[in-house]
């Protein structure tokens, strides 16, 4: 699955293939990020879509799930509330693999048994 996005530089059609690699998912959500500053939704939304699709085609489900909820607030801010309610349901399966991680902070040494005993954490 490939996607390309182009850009006019210097009266030259450039593209650059900027789905399935993490760079590409990379230079997307940050072209979507300066596209929403400016006020360019419709553009920030196709950028946010292809960094998803390629945060998901990498298997990296923390990137794609950021970029999802600010895809989701950008949409919200537009009064979409409705589109970012589809875009949630139809990548619900990000949110699933949430479910499965444990935050344990003794296994990651940040905490002592006894420190863990008296903070409340998720399991």
């Amino acid at each position: 699955m490939k996607s390309f996005a182009t850009s006019k530089s210097s009266g030259r059609l450039k593209s650059l293939e900027l789905q399935g690699d993490l760079h590409g998912a990379d230079a997307c959500e940050s072209l979507a990020l300066v596209r929403e500053k400016m006020g360019r939704h419709d553009e920030s939304e196709a950028f946010y879509k292809l960094a998803i699709e390629g945060y998901v085609a990498q298997f990296r489900s923390e990137h794609a799930l950021s970029t999802l909820m600010n895809l989701e607030t950008c949409l919200q801010d537009q009064g979409r509330g409705e589109d970012a309610a589809k875009l949630l349901d139809e990548y619900s399966f990000l949110y699933a693999e949430l479910d499965e991680w444990k935050l344990d902070p003794t296994q990651l040494g940040l905490w002592t048994e006894e420190q863990s005993h008296t903070h409340s954490v998720r399991s």
